[in-house]
């Protein structure tokens, strides 16, 4: 639950893995453990969880999440943004400026509402177009969100100038179950936008459970789609990216990009070598 800065003696180093996903080093990560630390929530019932909610927020069935405290708790059509327009996010060229190539990822938590429902017999509670995402000033770029209660499933694409979508259902349904009927899990999205392939993207996430797709771990479930050289990001969401229904809470967002030269420098290059970062949360160890 810390903001963490990391860089080098000279340029960020790049892991190329065949687009399997990225694990860092991270220039910088936002833990939230000591408040929303520069981000901005939108929407009245968004809100940061300090030390006096242990357990979590309260939500409709009357409890406690159980996902700890030291994160964001985004319900339904909330968010949290920051502006990253000084990174210079992109694939490309835009305008006569160059991009930022880049990796951007955040935790969620899922709690179990059971026996509320939503959209039939699946369980209560979704990401259900909620996500992370970088958008441009007009509110397009890439994303990753949950869609379809019924499908338990991932969406995602770049509406920056890609029409297409691509989805993975059943993610969230465990391996030994006909449909989901416990969440209370952390899981991780992630966008790689040029950065281990230039000129490429790919999306992944994590499951910590052996599910209807696969093993528990990472997967990168779609890639090699061509990045949109004209699209500069100014602003990085997690939460809301629509009309958004979830309870879900936020945490560990982060992201690696290459700083330009002049960044460099205003960041400091007196630091040997490369920090790694430990995933850290309070009351969800």
């Amino acid at each position: 639950m810390r903001f963490t800065t990391i860089f080098a003696t000279a340029l960020l180093l790049r892991v190329s893995n065949a687009y399997g996903e990225y694990s860092g080093p991270w220039n910088y990560s936002w833990g939230f453990g000591t408040g929303t630390q520069g981000w901005t929530i939108h929407g009245s019932t968004g809100r940061w969880i300090g030390s006096d909610e242990p357990n979590g927020p309260v939500l409709p069935d009357g409890s406690p999440s159980g996902g700890g405290y030291g994160n964001l708790y985004l319900p339904d059509t909330t968010w949290a943004e920051l502006d990253v327009s000084w990174m210079h996010l992109g694939g490309g060229i835009e305008a006569t400026n160059k991009t930022n190539p880049f990796v951007f990822q955040a935790d969620f938590y899922i709690p179990n509402l059971s026996p509320l429902t939503f959209g039939g017999s699946e369980s209560s509670n979704q990401i259900y177009n909620a996500g992370i995402a970088a958008w441009r000033t007009d509110n397009k770029g890439p994303y990753v969100k949950g869609y379809s209660p019924g499908n338990e499933g991932i969406i995602s694409g770049d509406n920056s100038w890609y029409g297409t979508s691509f989805r993975k259902s059943w993610i969230f349904t465990e391996a030994s179950l006909p449909a989901v009927q416990t969440y209370d899990n952390w899981y991780s999205i992630q966008i790689d936008y040029s950065y281990t392939s230039p000129g490429f993207w790919a999306m992944s996430y994590y499951i910590p459970y052996d599910n209807a797709i696969g093993k528990a771990g990472w997967v990168t479930y779609v890639s090699g789609k061509e990045v949109n050289p004209g699209s500069a990001f100014t602003r990085l969401i997690v939460g809301s990216l629509g009309n958004s229904w979830t309870q879900a809470q936020w945490d560990n967002a982060r992201i690696a990009f290459v700083p330009e030269p002049g960044s460099l420098a205003v960041l400091g290059t007196g630091v040997a070598g490369l920090l790694s970062l430990a995933r850290s949360r309070r009351g969800h160890r």
